[in-house]
């Protein structure tokens, strides 16, 4: 699966906090100072100069990629995802506790077969939120759930049948 392989949770490569700094202070220096001048002006802002010494991280290369991305059309940026409407837990606490148990008992499984970090192949977050959801069984309906909840497609490829399987056997 060489899609998994240059796959790495951002948080682990820049913070978030940092990456909306940067993204706030283009915006900011670039209407009030001008393209050239922006990024040296930027600088003085401490979560950008933070990434200029950043080991996976090239601050004037963001400069510049949001500098492209600005100019694109409407029309090549992503679309917003919709925000999937969820309805309130169909489980107790103690069927939701023991279907989070095998799902993540699953998603530990399938990181080791894999060789490579559980939070990679599944969000803690997707397991806690679909365990709640009893009425959510099939390996189809597993992966929509997990689709329409922000999981790549090889996420979805890796988990949905087994999740199917592992909370079949809970019944």
């Amino acid at each position: 699966m060489p899609e998994m392989a240059a796959d790495r949770p951002p948080g682990k490569i820049i913070g978030d906090r940092d990456l909306v700094a940067i993204a706030k202070a283009h915006a900011f220096y670039s209407t009030h100072y001008g393209k050239d001048k922006a990024l040296k002006r930027a600088i003085e802002n401490p979560s950008v100069r933070r990434m200029r010494t950043h080991p996976l991280c090239d601050a004037e290369r963001w400069w510049e990629l949001l500098d492209t991305a600005e100019e694109l059309p409407e029309s090549e940026l992503p679309c917003a995802r919709p925000v999937a409407a969820v309805p309130p837990p169909d489980s107790p606490p103690n069927i939701i506790s023991q279907r989070h148990l095998a799902l993540r008992d699953a998603i530990t499984a399938s990181a080791q077969r894999l060789d490579i970090p559980r939070d990679l192949v599944l969000e803690p977050r997707l397991a806690r939120k679909l365990a709640k959801y009893a009425a959510i069984r099939t390996a189809d309906e597993i992966a929509v759930f997990l689709k329409d909840n922000g999981a790549r497609p090889w996420q979805v490829r890796a988990c949905a049948q087994t999740f199917a399987t592992v909370l079949h056997g809970l019944d």
